[in-house]
């Protein structure tokens, strides 16, 4: 396969969805660094009666491994999101930053170490399902690897190199309380009201802001809940 430019290989990355199965575009990467010898680890996932996998290239004798993860988040109405759109100088289009931009400069990168010496200085693992909720391409990954391994995470940092992490807690919380007439609802427990207010407790506690990543409760009922439940980050 002939060099690409970074914006072509963008592009290309872009034009390929994978926001579901993760299939085609490690297909793609696969036969586009075909220099490396690649191994398929299971990611103990199916997609659409598809086996996800991830796209590994382990040297004993480079225990130090670049890792990216290929998956993105759905298009969530956005519109022609798999067709790569420059407007100046940016390109927009699902994925763009996190992954494809970061996928796009690694194959840049290693297509042009291997053309100059003939061989790449590290390991390489392309990983599945970091944007969904069971990170099962990185957790496969991880019981490959021994104390002697270093691995190189590749995510959007600004342009900064992060040497640790504060880490990530996500949990459920959950509020319940007996219903009642809607123009009584202060005379009790109200279970949407309850988690509003723990969530600022919580705020207040932690001294930074959570991330609400969903909320649910009320009915169609003029009455107050049974139950209402967040999801926070």
């Amino acid at each position: 396969m002939q060099p690409s430019t970074l914006i072509q290989e963008l592009e290309q990355l872009i034009a390929i969805p994978s926001h579901e199965d993760c299939t085609p575009i490690l297909h793609y990467l696969e036969k586009r660094l075909d220099f490396l010898r690649w191994e398929r680890q299971d990611a103990g996932k199916q997609v659409g009666g598809q086996p996800q996998y991830n796209l590994i290239h382990l040297d004993p004798a480079k225990p130090f491994i670049v890792n990216t993860h290929v998956d993105t988040v759905p298009p969530l109405g956005m519109v022609d999101p798999f067709r790569p759109r420059r407007e100046e100088d940016r390109i927009y289009g699902r994925g763009a930053v996190d992954t494809k931009g970061l996928l796009a400069a690694l194959t840049i990168a290693l297509e042009a170490c291997h053309r100059t010496y003939g061989q790449i200085p590290v390991s390489v693992a392309f990983t599945v399902d970091e944007e969904n909720t069971s990170a099962a391409g990185s957790a496969a990954l991880a019981r490959l690897l021994g104390p002697d391994h270093y691995v190189l995470v590749l995510e959007p940092t600004n342009g900064y190199i992060c040497t640790r992490q504060a880490g990530a807690l996500e949990f459920e919380v959950r509020s319940y309380g007996t219903p009642r007439h809607a123009a009584l609802f202060h005379r009790g427990p109200h279970p949407i009201r309850t988690l509003m207010a723990y969530l600022q407790a919580a705020e207040n506690a932690l001294q930074r802001p959570l991330n609400v990543l969903s909320f649910q409760g009320g009915w169609d009922h003029y009455a107050t809940p049974p139950e209402a439940r967040a999801w926070w980050k």
